[in-house]
């Protein structure tokens, strides 16, 4: 990889958002996709728009749409599908569901004889990935987004990944809002006004800081960072903090 998050002159996640913001699905996620190939993650898929209740999510994916994916939608998510038993063990799905923190897999976890889902990515070359939960703004919906790894530098790519990871997951959110035709904000929603310490909170978060990392930095309570950051999404319209970053970002209320 020639690129490391310290070069951040190639990715620009304010302009990246905006330039996308005018974008049919196809164009807004080849530029999407043309940024990740710069900063070093060759290998991604976007899904989204699931029904937080589905039954059967890999389907209703496949349904509503993959961009991207390589050997994960060509190759190893039609195999899965032909294997229940191996798909009613898939750890992703409900990870995405329950939470907002990215699900980390390397091939370093596998145990001998291991079965399920994870040991057949492995047949198929996949050797780290990292997907990030999203979710639209009143939680009803949900996609995820992945990069992953097919080579012998994994370990090296998951460390690139982890530092990435806070970027990822912010554009990526704004993406899904993109993709799933929803608007910056909900309709009808009047100007959005945050106090100073709401968009300080925001910020801090869109580079990845925890309630306790925010806290430190701005020498406050971590219950007064949440008060903050709970507001800030009420004003918003979200129901979860990244998506809150995204829009906030997307209304040129913070800039990271």
């Amino acid at each position: 990889m020639s690129k490391t998050p310290s070069d951040a002159g190639f990715w620009d996640p304010v302009d990246l958002l905006h330039t996308a913001r005018a974008g049919d699905p196809k164009s807004t996620w080849s530029l999407f996709d043309t940024a990740l190939t710069k900063a070093g993650f060759q290998n991604s898929f976007f899904a989204y728009g699931v029904p937080i209740d589905s039954k059967n999510p890999l389907l209703d994916k496949f349904q509503t749409g993959i961009f991207g994916g390589g050997r994960f939608s060509t190759e190893f998510f039609p195999e899965l599908v032909k294997r229940p038993d191996l798909l009613a063990q898939d750890p992703v799905a409900p990870h995405c569901k329950g939470s907002l923190t990215p699900y980390v897999w390397s091939c370093s976890q596998l145990q001998p004889r291991e079965q399920g889902p994870l040991p057949l990515a492995y047949d198929f070359d996949l050797r780290s990935f990292m997907v990030f939960p999203l979710r639209n703004g009143d939680a009803t919906r949900y996609g995820n987004f992945t990069v992953y790894c097919e080579d012998a530098r994994h370990k090296s790519w998951l460390r690139h990944a982890h530092r990435f990871a806070p970027l990822l997951h912010v554009t990526a959110q704004f993406l899904h809002d993109s993709l799933a035709g929803l608007e910056a904000a909900p309709p009808g929603m009047e100007p959005v006004t945050l106090s100073p310490r709401q968009r300080e909170c925001l910020l801090w978060a869109s580079r990845g800081c925890s309630t306790k990392k925010i806290a430190e930095r701005l020498t406050l309570s971590e219950p007064v960072v949440n008060e903050y950051l709970r507001s800030a999404k009420q004003k918003l319209g979200c129901a979860t903090r990244t998506h809150a970053v995204a829009r906030a970002i997307r209304l040129d209320l913070i800039k990271p």
